[in-house]
């Protein structure tokens, strides 16, 4: 079983899609924890609903999850799954002391200011395909807007414990640089795991 787990923009669901395309589960953590929720009778559309599964329900949420979890990954062609996106440690702690070396965590880095440009120039990229000019409100404004929502994401995700995941990752990847390096990396996970 993998995980990924970073910063917002870091490459989560380009790794988790990556994944995927070797015959690996990909497993949103979101939708699994919404079902686990509703069948300990929580309310997942609440606001706070998953501290309140965490505070509440801990070990029997978890166990829950794992077991579907583990299903998923199984149905997979490799037998194998990946558990997008990691946000909280409690989790990582207890999937690593319930699958010991079956549970590879990775978590990605990209500095701020990269994840910042390559925000700004995939929405540039959206605005060309769409035939529109490459932005419609004037750069610096588009860059502020998306500058400041994603430094809010950021915000969440301390909130949440991110960086806490980086002394529990199996494979701390540095995805500053180019994409062939990034797949390079992906590919080097999978086949310390034995996929591949």
């Amino acid at each position: 079983m993998f995980s990924v787990g970073g910063m917002s923009e870091c490459g989560k669901s380009y790794a988790g899609k990556f994944l995927a395309e070797r015959g690996v589960a990909r497993i949103k953590i979101a939708k699994v924890l919404a079902d686990v929720g509703e069948e300990l009778g929580h309310d997942p559309e609440a606001e706070g609903f998953t501290s309140r599964l965490y505070d509440l329900h801990f070990e029997p949420a978890m166990e829950l999850f794992l077991t579907k979890a583990i299903q998923m990954a199984d149905a997979a062609p490799m037998a194998a799954g990946c558990l997008e996106s990691m946000y909280r440690p409690a989790m990582a702690r207890y999937l690593t002391e319930r699958l010991g070396a079956q549970m590879v965590h990775i978590y990605i880095e990209v500095p701020l200011d990269v994840r910042l440009e390559r925000q700004f120039q995939a929405v540039q990229n959206i605005f060309m395909r769409l035939g529109l000019p490459p932005d419609s409100k004037g750069s610096a404004e588009v860059r502020a807007e998306l500058d400041a929502a994603l430094i809010e994401r950021d915000a969440m995700k301390t909130a949440r414990g991110v960086p806490e995941l980086r002394p529990l990752a199996t494979h701390i990847i540095d995805n500053s640089g180019t994409l062939e390096s990034y797949n390079d990396a992906l590919e080097s996970v999978l086949k310390a795991a034995g996929i591949g």
